[in-house]
């Protein structure tokens, strides 16, 4: 849960600082120019060094040493600032997880078919599909979505944008599961354009967006 020149990030809200002379990117050495974020932007970078994507040899998920792991995550995410200060987030993390299990894996676990493991995985995970690949292994995937909403206010200060603690909801593949209060974010900001950059050490707030 994406970025031309400065010059017009000045109003009663906001504090510019020196002006960028580049368009906003995840390279940027940003200063802090702060700018006007009344309107609605779209995450197109996380510019987070750390990789979410990973593949990994296990030995204690379906007790065998020759299981591989992996996963492939992304983020979708929408920031919407209103002119009366109010704040709305929706924010969509997507994970891509799949195992890959020699065939004693499943002797290990009293099975004789790749179908059978989407049975063991299921108290994981939601819909697990398992096939057998030519190599006799078997490679179960499955797809799933954690998702962040809610609302509060915002507020600028000297380029830096505060978003209020906000009620909200979390879900699992499009389930509500719990309803909770999250912030307050602190984050240094820039407008230049059509292009947002928010530095934050919360994943779901901070990164590259866009004015649309």
């Amino acid at each position: 849960m994406l970025l031309i020149t400065v010059a017009a990030c000045e109003n009663d809200d906001t504090t510019q600082q020196e002006a960028q002379t580049d368009p906003l990117s995840c390279d940027s050495a940003l200063a802090p120019c702060g700018g006007d974020l009344v309107g609605t932007w779209s995450l197109i970078d996380r510019c987070r060094d750390d990789d979410w994507s990973t593949t990994s040899t296990v030995g204690d998920y379906v007790y065998c040493p020759g299981a591989v792991t992996g996963v492939e995550l992304s983020v979708d995410s929408t920031l919407a600032f209103a002119a009366d200060h109010a704040y709305a987030l929706d924010s969509t993390v997507t994970l891509a997880i799949f195992m890959e299990t020699p065939p004693e894996c499943l002797e290990a676990l009293g099975l004789t078919e790749c179908d059978q493991l989407a049975t063991v995985m299921d108290y994981d995970y939601d819909d697990v599909q398992c096939s057998q690949r030519s190599n006799m292994d078997c490679r179960c995937e499955v797809v799933a979505y954690v998702g962040v909403t809610g609302d509060g206010t915002w507020s600028v200060d000297a380029g830096v944008l505060t978003m209020s603690e906000a009620f909200g909801t979390s879900s699992y593949n499009g389930t509500t599961t719990s309803t909770s209060t999250f912030g307050p974010y602190d984050s240094a900001y820039c407008v230049d354009g059509d292009r947002l950059r928010l530095v934050s050490d919360e994943s779901y707030v901070g990164g590259l967006y866009a004015r649309f």
